[in-house]
């Protein structure tokens, strides 16, 4: 086993979604994010991928998915950018209505924060468990 490959594709993800929470708690007095942070993990996972593409592709079964894994991480990461952007947004519309500052119950504020990690953790799992 390849440490360098874990280190990349799990232990930064990690240590940026912890301080994030950190960051986020401590130096700002923000509340803390659950979905926006994820969306951040998976923006560094996708990172991490075209980073080591190489060690990446050995770990990936069906052979289009590995010959194209730059294009495949690369949309992943343009993405998961745009649903963290989205799921910034949707934790203050969620923040707002827990203030009281607006009516109504925010349907589109919890069903983007339910939907988006969804499609983020499929589209980046997909790649290393389908076997086509």
């Amino acid at each position: 086993m390849d440490i360098n490959f874990w280190i990349g594709a799990v232990a930064i993800p990690a240590v940026l979604l912890i301080g994030n929470s950190i960051v986020r708690r401590a130096g700002f007095g923000m509340a803390q994010s659950a979905c926006a942070d994820v969306a951040l993990m998976f923006t560094a996972f996708d990172a991490a991928v075209l980073l080591q593409l190489d060690d990446f592709r050995k770990r990936i079964p069906f052979h289009d998915f590995a010959v194209n894994i730059s294009g495949i991480f690369t949309l992943n990461l343009i993405v998961c950018i745009f649903f963290w952007f989205l799921l910034v947004r949707a934790e203050r519309a969620l923040d707002e209505h827990h203030r009281g500052t607006t009516t109504g119950y925010p349907y589109l504020a919890v069903g983007t924060s339910l939907l988006l990690p969804a499609i983020m953790a499929f589209s980046n799992f997909a790649p290393f468990v389908y076997r086509g």
